[in-house]
């Protein structure tokens, strides 16, 4: 299963690598030729994180372009930040490696293509952790709080991932930002809630596991936007891309929690 990809016709295959690869071109097993591969990605193996898109398919071989990117798991952050990619030279793929095909794929705003394998993301331990354990932990505290200090509220559970940086920023922390589009960053008007497409694994039959889950949570009062390119890409999502013109609250000045 691939995060940030998206097919037409075909859902994405795996293969290994096999004997006689030669630069840039990928020696296969199985015969993908005929077929609307769009790029590949080198999920497990010497070269994992390898990520290019296809140029030729023959019967038993595949041929990237010269843009072909290393974008790894443990340093998944910088990429999705404003970084130029450098871009690896003289590529040979190695036997053994396993990689995946898919038709689609979301790009970060250096033209480096997104898709990742959920294999590769549960693998991390780092971002396990931090996913399981201190994003949680953070919420349930705020939640915590919220409940204390007002009655009435239903608590909604939406899903999002986060990923971390692996360096300290200019104060001395470390920053983590949404990994899929968040959901919470959402624009509700006039009754619906615009939520930002979320481009999460698809189930076998075409259905994106993240926004089937929200449209059971929310209902069928949503609409999901797409804003990667705008804004997903660039640390933002459908809140901070949209101005909506509000009546205040009444008083709202004596409905502020406790200090």
């Amino acid at each position: 299963m691939l995060f940030y990809e998206r097919y037409t016709s075909r859902k994405p295959v795996a293969g290994v690598v096999q004997t006689g690869s030669t630069t840039r071109t990928i020696k296969t097993s199985t015969d993908h030729s005929g077929e609307n591969w769009g790029f590949v990605r080198i999920y497990e193996g010497a070269h994992a994180g390898v990520v290019a898109q296809i140029i030729d398919i023959q019967p038993d071989s595949i041929t990237v372009s010269n843009y072909i990117y290393m974008v790894d798991m443990p340093n998944y952050y910088r990429y999705m930040e404003n970084e130029h990619l450098p871009v690896i030279e003289n590529w040979i793929p190695i036997f053994g490696d396993k990689y995946v095909l898919c038709e689609g794929s979301k790009i970060w705003k250096y033209e480096a293509p997104a898709i990742i394998t959920v294999k590769e993301i549960l693998d991390n331990v780092g971002f396990v952790t931090l996913n399981t354990t201190t994003i949680p932990a953070k919420i349930n505290a705020d939640i915590n709080f919220l409940v204390n200090n007002h009655t009435g509220l239903t608590i909604k559970y939406l899903p999002c991932l986060y990923i971390q940086n692996t360096f300290l920023d200019i104060d001395g922390y470390l920053f983590s930002r949404a990994f899929a589009p968040n959901a919470v960053n959402m624009q509700p008007l006039a009754g619906k809630k615009y939520i930002p497409r979320q481009f999460a694994p698809l189930t076998n039959i075409s259905q994106d596991i993240f926004e089937t889950e929200i449209n059971s949570v929310l209902g069928l009062s949503i609409a999901f936007v797409e804003d990667w390119d705008m804004y997903h890409a660039h640390g933002g999502n459908v809140h901070c891309g949209s101005v909506v013109k509000r009546l205040p609250i009444e008083n709202w000045w004596e409905k502020q929690p406790k200090k």
